[in-house]
């Protein structure tokens, strides 16, 4: 269970750091 959620947070922070990079993009293009 505890793994499951340790999983689940690094997913969401690789998520949120590769959704920046796009952004940060963006907005230097």
């Amino acid at each position: 269970m505890r793994d499951l959620q340790t999983i689940s947070q690094k997913t969401q922070v690789l998520f949120v750091h590769s959704f920046a990079r796009a952004i940060r993009l963006q907005l230097t293009r």
